[in-house]
């Protein structure tokens, strides 16, 4: 949610979690992949969300942690440094998202 209702929500009700509410009404499997070493939005989001998600309808949630992986899984800014995109980070996320997609 998002957008200026999203916002008047917030000033009017600050004490409800929207978030939490999104997550609870996910009804398919979920794939989360955050580097271990992200400053910019912290592992703990992830098991959060996990948490959230898995506390809902969502039928199956996976946390794929990649180890010294910071925001942009260390390629220079995804597809904004073409040279770099390709890092260990990277692949190991390609290849999450693909066994994720193989269990579908």
């Amino acid at each position: 949610r998002r957008g200026r209702s999203w916002y008047e929500h917030q000033l009017d009700h600050p004490g409800r979690d929207l978030f939490a509410e999104d997550c609870a009404r996910v009804a398919c499997p979920v794939l989360i992949v955050h580097g271990d070493a992200d400053t910019t939005v912290p592992i703990e989001h992830a098991t959060r969300t996990s948490a959230l998600l898995g506390a809902g309808v969502c039928p199956g949630v996976e946390v794929v942690a990649i180890e010294g992986g910071d925001h942009n899984l260390n390629s220079g800014g995804l597809g904004f440094d073409r040279e770099n995109i390709e890092t260990a980070q990277t692949r190991t996320a390609c290849e999450a998202i693909e066994r994720f997609i193989d269990r579908l």
